[in-house]
């Protein structure tokens, strides 16, 4: 049967999905009956978009991949831009005044701070803790650079907090409080934080992004497992939880599927798009599994 033979009455649009801990396995690939379901989705005309706090250019390969050569969401919303052909569509920048801030909290709660560019990090050093987040990601190592707050002109995109161990729920706290109303405190895994300009995250990306294509977010559905998935989460027309996601992330979705390891994405394309078939010819791997979820999984800690 031909994608064109299969009724897409009901179905979304756009589909925008996370890479770490959702679309991608613990392994850091992407499944080969996920990656036949985005590639049959494609065929069937809906546009599908990662959304993921990685730079760009970290996203190439998975774009290939997917035959994804559209805007995608990267650096926490922070960017829109194809992977692919490195054209960035729009980028939310921080101002000297809020770098300067940033870098000040840093040092006061014990945070390691690095800029983050378009083009990649930049760091006063490099411990090996956060060479190891580096590693699986396909980014380079930051460059580093003698004094951060000289670079608080050239407008980075965010700042990234690396948070030691047992420092994290507490500097979580103190961001919140120290930068309400002021800047976008978001996190993709439990060793960072990240400052973006205020109202800055995947949520109003995908906003612009799909106003600019004349698709209402009604017709969008999203997945994502974490806390920086919440506003794309909640504004979209339909809604994926992983079942490793924190209660805050699960509460926000209209399905909660399974966790990475047990291919939960693909189960939430299946239940978006019923009757979706893949390049082999079989519509379903088995019934969706949606609903309650007891938070155990395997996801990946990372970019997200």
């Amino acid at each position: 049967m031909s994608p064109a033979s299969v009724s897409t009455a009901g179905w979304p649009r756009l589909l925008a999905c996370d890479l770490d801990g959702t679309l991608l396995g613990p392994d850091g690939h992407v499944p080969a009956r996920t990656a036949a379901a985005v590639r049959a989705l494609r065929a069937a005309g809906v546009t599908v978009v990662l959304a993921s706090g990685r730079l760009g250019h970290a996203m190439r390969r998975l774009c290939l991949e997917l035959g994804l050569d559209g805007p995608q969401i990267t650096m926490q919303g922070a960017v829109i831009a194809s992977p692919v052909t490195g054209e960035i569509i729009h980028a939310w920048r921080l101002s000297a005044d809020q770098v300067r801030e940033h870098l000040s909290f840093a040092r006061l709660t014990g945070a390691i701070p690095l800029l983050c560019f378009p083009d990649g990090f930049r760091a006063e050093f490099v411990t090996p803790e956060i060479a190891a987040m580096f590693m699986p990601y396909e980014e380079p190592l930051p460059q580093i650079v003698p004094n951060l707050a000289v670079l608080a002109d050239e407008e980075p995109v965010k700042t990234y907090l690396y948070t030691p161990p047992g420092t994290h729920d507490r500097i979580w706290d103190a961001a919140h409080v120290a930068f309400a109303g002021r800047a976008t405190v978001t996190s993709g895994d439990e060793r960072s934080i990240e400052l973006l300009p205020v109202g800055v995250n995947k949520g109003e990306a995908l906003r612009v992004l799909v106003a600019s294509l004349g698709i209402p977010l009604a017709e969008v559905a999203t997945i994502g497992d974490a806390r920086n998935d919440i506003e794309m989460l909640r504004i979209s027309g339909r809604s994926a939880a992983m079942a490793h996601a924190r209660p805050e992330v699960r509460n926000v979705a209209e399905l909660v599927v399974p966790t990475n390891r047990d291919e939960g994405a693909l189960e939430a394309i299946l239940a978006f798009f019923p009757g979706l078939l893949l390049s082999d010819g079989v519509d379903q791997v088995a019934r969706p599994r949606v609903g309650a979820a007891d938070g155990r999984g395997d996801r990946t800690t990372g970019r997200d």
